[in-house]
């Protein structure tokens, strides 16, 4: 090749050499574009955020958008909502919607951003608003803590929770310091209803005396736990056993052959007794305790326990069965004459709804009242016994009274007196 030609070869590689470099495309200085169609908190403790973003220097492609919540206080959390794939009406992916949970509340700056997805460009604010957040956390107050019991604490309160105010809270207490403390008691579990407040009662385990106890309120949704509030109580431990229990009704000694029939009764409120005839063993019963018994002498123990379970003294009363031993005579208390025993009914009747028990005894009197028990079944070492849990009388002409009782299956027990025999009502079941 001459020297002219390679020169001329030399003058086309500079001009293609010239002309890669300009026609190489330049770095971008075009900033991410978007924007916001939706800001605002659907409930407390969210914010959502909707909107569109995209490159021009990819604009098929996607983006990231990033949230930043600065609360009252200044501090400041941020959210990445990951890349802008929500289709918009023109077909393209660029668009966003997303719901954020944050700790903050009352008025909050949202700040979002579209991140820059090609070369050095500065990304861009898409907005920068205050948007009112209300409090996800539930709220409420602790309006007395007591102990009216052995080992009983109650709580009273209210809370509500403004995630849902359409949902019951929760409500936790424990003795002897908080959730996080150790040894402490619970969580003794209540709820407040809807619009309403919590007042629940529980029994300790260990714990009594003077302790503190603390109160919380049960999250649901966003947000957590919120103590209300905590108090010191004096949580009552008694170590007092019942009295021992008075005999009102004793048989004659001697005492005809037949059913043999004594009526006691305890001085304080909520005891249960435990029977022993001629020392054959402990049993629960209730007044009066009946039983047919041979000639000879025999022996009655009674002793009351309290809902605590302590026991107290044992009343004790002996007396003799001797066959053929007349009863003793049963005299009217108004006009002070015997009479002879006459055959009484003690009706029982659901009435209400089956949430009442009515009781008739007959024959009616206009002078005198009749005295009556009433018992209710339960289980105990998985036997079903006769508990007594009320002693009431009857009212008027028509010798009726209506009671109102838990639910359970009851009957009603007549003693003799007022010149007629003992009576049993058939068992009833009170439905609530």
């Amino acid at each position: 090749m001459t020297r002219a030609a390679r020169r001329g070869l030399s003058a086309v590689v500079l001009v293609l050499a010239v002309l890669t470099v300009v026609t190489t495309p330049p770095a971008s200085a075009v900033q991410p574009r978007g924007t916001i169609d939706v800001l605002g908190s659907p409930a407390g403790g969210l914010v959502r955020v909707a909107g569109w973003a995209y490159d021009p220097d990819v604009p098929e492609g996607s983006i990231s958008i990033h949230v930043y919540v600065t609360g009252p206080d200044g501090q400041q959390e941020g959210h990445n909502l990951g890349p802008t794939t929500g289709v918009r009406p023109d077909g393209t992916r660029r668009g966003f919607d997303a719901t954020l949970e944050t700790r903050f509340s009352g008025d909050v700056t949202v700040d979002v951003w579209a991140i820059n997805a090609v070369g050095d460009d500065p990304h861009t604010r898409l907005t920068s608003r205050v948007v009112s957040v209300a409090t996800p956390h539930p709220t409420g107050t602790l309006t007395s803590v007591e102990s009216p019991a052995h080992r009983t604490v109650r709580v009273r309160g209210t809370a509500q929770d403004a995630s849902d105010l359409t949902r019951p809270v929760t409500v936790h207490a424990y003795v002897g310091g908080g959730w996080d403390t150790p040894g402490v008691e619970g969580p003794f579990v209540g709820n407040a209803e809807p619009g309403g407040g919590f007042d629940f009662t529980f029994q300790t385990v260990t714990k009594a005396g003077d302790q503190e106890v603390f109160v919380y309120a049960v999250n649901h949704g966003t947000g957590w736990d919120q103590l209300l509030g905590t108090r010191r109580t004096n949580v009552v431990l008694d170590t007092t056993p019942p009295v021992a229990p008075r005999i009102t009704g004793a048989p004659p000694s001697p005492a005809g052959s037949g059913p043999v029939q004594v009526s006691f009764a305890g001085d304080e409120p909520g005891v249960r007794f435990e029977c022993n005839w001629n020392r054959a063993g402990w049993q629960a019963c209730a007044s009066p305790a009946s039983r047919t018994l041979d000639q000879g002498v025999h022996r009655f123990e009674v002793r009351a326990i309290d809902p605590v379970g302590l026991v107290g003294p044992t009343t004790e009363l002996r007396f003799e069965v001797v066959p053929g031993a007349a009863p003793p005579p049963v005299v009217d208390p108004v006009i002070g004459l015997p009479v002879a025993p006459a055959e009484a009914v003690v009706a029982a009747t659901a009435v209400r709804r089956k949430s009442r028990l009515r009781v008739r005894v007959q024959p009616a009197s206009a002078a005198v009242d009749y005295a009556f028990v009433v018992q209710r079944q339960v289980r105990r070492k998985g036997r079903k016994v006769w508990k007594q849990v009320k002693r009431s009388t009857t009212r008027g002409p028509a010798e009726s009274r209506v009671l109102d009782l838990r639910r359970g299956r009851y009957r009603v027990v007549l003693p003799a007196q007022h010149g007629v025999a003992e009576a049993v009502s058939r068992v009833v079941r009170l439905r609530r």
